[in-house]
């Protein structure tokens, strides 16, 4: 027994001596992703960002594309996309956080439920990949009381 683990040592110490002289050396892929899957904000919120973290940031440009997918919210009634205007997220070199500003726009007195749309990463430019966090849904809640039209406002002291 003692005879076979000498060997296996023996064959072991010449498989670390062998391979002590190379270097490993990992490629990391520059990737983006967003923070989290649910945003949430009220109606009247007003601007707001959605943060985008860089990983391995890369030593040229880099371009994320952005899309924004109706659900109960819609473009232009209740939400604006600010930057990117153009649904291209321009990054430069080196740049290792962005972020994606939407402007919610309110809805008052009326009571519409909460509301709500997605923000994807769609794609990047050469060289650069986008994680499997690439997807938030942004919910905007309302924060007009159902009854309020019935009872009106009341401020109490």
């Amino acid at each position: 027994m003692k005879k076979y683990i000498y060997l296996t040592a023996a064959v072991l110490g010449l498989v670390f001596a062998s391979s002590c002289g190379r270097k490993i050396e990992f490629e990391h892929i520059p990737f983006a992703s967003l923070q989290t899957e649910v945003y949430s904000f009220n109606e009247d919120a007003g601007e707001i960002t959605i943060p985008v973290t860089i990983y391995n940031p890369m030593n040229s440009d880099m371009q994320l594309t952005v899309k924004v997918t109706d659900g109960k919210a819609k473009e232009g009634v209740d939400y604006e996309v600010v930057n990117p205007i153009n649904g291209v997220l321009e990054l430069g070199a080196g740049v290792n956080s962005a972020e994606i500003v939407l402007e919610i726009k309110p809805d008052h007195p009326a009571l519409t439920g909460s509301k709500d749309f997605q923000l994807s990463i769609a794609s990047a430019s050469e060289g650069f990949s986008v994680s499997s966090m690439n997807v938030t849904k942004v919910k905007v809640k309302d924060t007009d009381h159902p009854l309020k039209r019935f009872i009106g406002e009341w401020t109490a002291t």
